[in-house]
């Protein structure tokens, strides 16, 4: 069984293999889609990452905490 992510703010130059590998740190990705304009085909500056039920509970409490490795974030 998979939950799906809402994964909001993102820069519009992330790409879903960026999320994935972000995502991919903490269990298996199922899916991962970066919602686009239609007309245009820009990111929406939104994804939606799919991953095991557990795995993604843990990772919406610990991606909410800043990480002193990273000097940039998604």
């Amino acid at each position: 069984m998979s939950t799906k992510l809402h994964v909001g703010n993102i820069s519009s130059t992330v790409a879903e293999d960026d999320l994935k590998a972000t995502f991919g740190r903490f269990g298996q990705v199922e899916t991962v889609e970066i919602a686009r304009d239609a007309g245009t085909g820009r990111s929406r500056v939104f994804a939606i990452v799919a991953m095991t039920m557990l795995v993604a509970s843990l990772v919406s409490v610990d991606l909410g905490k800043p990480d002193p490795n990273e000097s940039e974030y998604l």
